[in-house]
């Protein structure tokens, strides 16, 4: 086992502070940071123990789920842990924060969303790091949601090196494809049985598509594909597997036309969100709804139904 208890900086900061937030502080990423063309991608963090929880015992954070403003699932978890935790990674320790209904230790940042009984296993691969991406960004955060309380999977979100306080620095989206491999070996060994889904949102969804190749997940989930960095050898590698694609309509860094397209070509169902932008900005319900119905389609069991 490769698990390191809940000690140091990360669960002395919750000692002393009870605060959350100090996750992404420590990098400015607060609330809204600029993407490289001027757009926001903002933080979302609903899902998260509420500022002031109660500590118990030194590193652990118990709190009631289900009271957020965007709480649109049947929640079954009343009383969840958050740990403060490290999964191995090749760069580094990667700071990870672990939400679970009973402790298991797990070095990158991340979050674990368990379901009462995993069907399954998940991982959500986050934005550019150096355009303020995190795997607090919205679409991140609603990835993991949805795959853990819509389908059952315990589904990890993470933030790459250099983001938070994962070790290492940014590396041009090579180490990162080795972060999340790593990440994604972490979680499979310990919740080996169900499917496995690989997600990314934006740079993330680059990354995904690299990690397919080498850890083989049962669905591929890609959410705003930036066009101008996906290298068509890339998308021929993982023509065969099971690609299910969000895009939105009006994505700058990628039209829902283009997705269509290319969808054709090396054989991924896709699904355009109308008139929706790289971040699904206003459109987040239509990105949920076309997400559950590919992976759907994909084969993953049904769905819950909202709550």
């Amino acid at each position: 086992m490769l698990g390191i208890p809940p000690s140091g900086a990360v669960a002395d900061d919750l000692d002393r502070s009870g605060e959350v937030d100090r996750l992404v502080r420590r990098r400015g990423v607060a609330g809204e940071v600029l993407d490289r063309e001027g757009g926001r991608q903002e933080d979302e963090r609903e899902g998260d123990p509420p500022l002031g929880a109660r500590i118990s015992p030194p590193g652990v954070r118990q709190w009631q789920s289900g009271h957020s403003a965007h709480a649109n699932f049947e929640t079954a978890v009343t009383a969840v842990r958050m740990l403060s935790l490290t999964i191995p990674g090749p760069a580094g320790d990667l700071e990870a924060l672990l939400e679970q209904s009973k402790p298991d230790a797990i070095d990158l940042e991340a979050l674990l969303r368990l379901p009462p009984q995993p069907a399954g296993a998940a991982v959500v691969a986050h934005p550019h790091p150096e355009f303020g991406g995190t795997m607090h960004t919205k679409v991140v955060h609603r990835t993991a949601k949805l795959l853990a309380d819509r389908f059952h999977l315990a589904a990890l979100r993470f933030n790459f090196r250099g983001v938070g306080t994962s070790a290492g620095s940014y590396d041009e989206g090579r180490g990162e494809t080795d972060d999340l491999v790593a990440a994604v070996r972490w979680t499979r060994e310990r919740y080996a049985e169900g499917p496995l889904v690989l997600a990314g949102f934006s740079f993330g969804s680059l990354c995904a598509a690299r990690a397919a190749v080498a850890v083989s997940p049962d669905v591929l989930l890609l959410v705003g594909v930036p066009f101008d960095r996906w290298r068509e050898e890339e998308t021929r590698a993982i023509e065969g597997k099971n690609v299910v694609w969000v895009q939105g309509e009006e994505d700058r860094f990628g039209p829902g036309h283009f997705a269509i397209e290319t969808s054709a070509r090396h054989g991924f169902q896709v699904s355009v969100v109308p008139r929706a932008d790289h971040f699904f900005t206003g459109r987040l319900d239509g990105f949920e709804k076309a997400a559950v119905g590919l992976l759907v389609a994909a084969g993953l069991p049904g769905p819950k139904a909202h709550g």
